[in-house]
């Protein structure tokens, strides 16, 4: 039996996949909403690199809002070129959130914390 893999890693994705829709896997490391525009940026330990999607859509965005640092997520999304360099993601779909219960308490956040916490 062979795995096969359906999502496509962060590190993987670059300017050569432009217009095309990806499955990505990951964690999120931060989220803000701007008016009708929602960023979240999402890791998933395959580069120490995050990569950045965007949604424009007020039903997603709501999904959106509820979500904290370290909740997991997998999206369907359309690769678009970002403004600035590189390219970023378009959601078109979220397909699950594991959120994370009680963020206050949770101990990887926002804040900077020794490595005896993390131990």
């Amino acid at each position: 039996m062979t795995y096969i893999q359906k999502h496509t890693n962060i590190s993987d994705v670059s300017i050569q996949h432009l217009d095309s829709e990806l499955l990505i896997n990951g964690w999120i490391r931060n989220t803000r909403i701007q008016s009708s525009l929602a960023f979240v940026e999402i890791y998933d330990g395959s580069t120490s690199k995050s990569i950045q999607a965007i949604s424009e859509d007020s039903v997603m965005n709501d999904k959106i809002k509820t979500l904290s640092i370290g909740s997991s997520i997998s999206i369907k999304a359309l690769v678009v070129k970002h403004p600035k360099e590189g390219v970023e993601l378009k959601i078109k779909e979220i397909l699950y959130i594991g959120k994370i219960n009680d963020p206050v308490s949770y101990i990887l956040n926002a804040k900077k914390m020794g490595l005896d916490i993390l131990r």
